[in-house]
């Protein structure tokens, strides 16, 4: 019996020596990231970013001119149209024609067509300080889902669907704050960045941390991927620069 007991012990406390490992691995920064080039682009407080596979070029937004903005990788602007709204702060595409912005303020999802033009909008009864509220969105075409990111106090992982109901709401303890994020619609995984603490995450939907990188750039606000060139995207809102880094 005192055997038996002994080797319970002992595999009792590998478990949890492994577990505890892993959870400290998972917070450990596997790298700090280096750009391979940066760009001054032209927009005003840039914030949000998505990567447009058929058009080879980025989308951001502006919460100071309450514009939407097609850049190339040079920082020009392609085109751009206002929003009826303020606050902007991160921008998808749910397909080729529509794409889905969020007021951070109202805490609203607004439904555009490619030329600007609103088809809906819904928001969600999230209660907190004004100015820390939604900070990114993206569509995940495998399900139909929304995902948006609530900045701090707290620190939230949303899924929705497209109409607005709330599919789950996860805490987020691994950031000082949460400010864009990014789909993996292959690996159905997500890259999440945050602005305090200068690190981009990537980890599971459900809010579980993979991996975590370093990054020295100001105010970090958006972040986009282009997967078959395995490129990854950082833009900075005071600097209003666009970022390049080679994907991890």
């Amino acid at each position: 019996m005192r055997k038996i007991l002994i080797i319970v012990t002992a595999i009792f406390l590998v478990s949890i020596t492994n577990f505890c490992n892993s959870k400290n691995n998972a917070n450990t920064i596997s790298e700090k990231l280096k750009p391979i080039s940066k760009t001054k682009i032209n927009v005003p407080e840039p914030s949000g970013l998505y990567f447009e596979e058929r058009t080879n070029s980025l989308w951001t937004v502006s919460d100071e001119s309450s514009k939407v903005y097609n850049i190339d990788f040079s920082g020009n602007v392609i085109n751009s149209f206002a929003i009826n709204g303020f606050d902007l702060e991160g921008i998808t595409f749910i397909n080729d024609t529509t794409i889905a912005i969020i007021l951070e303020r109202a805490r609203e999802v607004v439904f555009l067509n490619s030329s600007g033009k609103e088809i809906s909008r819904f928001s969600l009864s999230l209660y907190g300080k004004p100015n820390s509220g939604f900070e990114g969105i993206e569509f995940n075409p495998n399900n139909n889902h929304l995902y948006i990111v609530n900045e701090k106090v707290p620190c939230l992982l949303i899924e929705t669907d497209l109409k607005g109901n709330i599919i789950s709401q996860i805490k987020i303890e691994f950031a000082e704050d949460l400010s864009g994020l990014c789909y993996d619609k292959a690996q159905n995984e997500l890259w999440i960045i945050s602005d305090e603490s200068k690190a981009i995450y990537k980890c599971k939907t459900d809010g579980t941390l993979i991996q975590k990188f370093a990054v020295e750039i100001k105010q970090i606000e958006g972040i986009a991927i282009n997967f078959k060139e395995s490129k990854l995207y950082i833009i900075s809102d005071p600097e209003e620069k666009l970022y390049i880094f080679n994907l991890p």
